[in-house]
This record gives C-alpha cells, sequence and structure tokens, in this order.
C-alpha cells in the first residue's frame, strides 16, 4: 500500500464517522450527549469534520471553492423543494429540544469555531452549519 492509498482508507474511515455521528444526532438530536460523553452530537460532528478536513489535506486536496459549496446548497434546495412536493420532507422542522438548548449550543459552537484556526479553509463551511441551525432556533421561537 502507498502512502497515498494509505490516507485516502483513512479519508473514507473519517467519512463513514461523520456519517455515523450525523445518523446518531438523527436519532438522538443534536444537543444530546452519550452518558459519560462531555460533547454534544453537534460538537462530535464538528470534531469528526475536522479529522476528516486533516486527511483532506494531508492528501493534497484543494478546499472547495465558495462557488463549489454555493452550487451543491442550490443543488439540495431544488431536491428539498421536490421532496417537499412529494409529499417526503415536513417543511417546517422539528426538534425536541427546547430553544435555551439550541442557543447555548449555537453558542457554544460558534465560540469553538471562532477560535480553531486549525482548518481555516472549511470555516465558511462550519458557519453555514451554524447558519441552519439559527435558522430552526428562529423557526422554534416563532
Amino acid at each position: 500500500m502507498t502512502v497515498q492509498e494509505h490516507l485516502l482508507s483513512i479519508l473514507a474511515e473519517e467519512c463513514a464517522e461523520v456519517a455515523q455521528r450525523a445518523s446518531k444526532a438523527l436519532r438522538f438530536g443534536l444537543a444530546e450527549s452519550q452518558p459519560g460523553q462531555p460533547l454534544s452530537n453537534a460538537e462530535r460532528i464538528r470534531l469528526e469534520f475536522a479529522d476528516l478536513c486533516a486527511v483532506y489535506e494531508m492528501i493534497g486536496f484543494n478546499p472547495p471553492t465558495r462557488s463549489e459549496i454555493e452550487a451543491k446548497k442550490l443543488k439540495v434546495r431544488k431536491f428539498l423543494e421536490y421532496s417537499e412536493k412529494c409529499g417526503c420532507v415536513d417543511a417546517k422542522p422539528t426538534t425536541n429540544v427546547t430553544t435555551a438548548e439550541l442557543e447555548e449550543l449555537l453558542n457554544k459552537l460558534m465560540a469553538s469555531a471562532n477560535q480553531d484556526g486549525g482548518f481555516s479553509e472549511y470555516y465558511e463551511v462550519w458557519q453555514t452549519v451554524l447558519h441552519g441551525l439559527g435558522k430552526i432556533i428562529a423557526m422554534k421561537m416563532r
């Protein structure tokens, strides 16, 4: 196995770890922390994403451009609208955590993202995730 193959194998593992943590958040909520685990699912997703970014950089890949990120967001929104029309997605987000819990989580994540310079190329991507969480908080407050 070459070094590049080794790193690609780790990259695949890190992608799976992000997916696994996202699955936990879907089942138990973003604010939930496993017993004995001090970090919430949202915080653990961020750390798994950081691990993924680290390996991505080690391979030598260039970070995504803002236009590539925006293009993907448009595509996701397009298919989200289609899923809503098909009746498969409820347009109104739901959550089983309180607004105060979401606000606390958002503040923790923002503080963490603001002080972490280790993957600054991905800062905008993480800010987008946090912005989405902020929208959920705003909708929950209505």
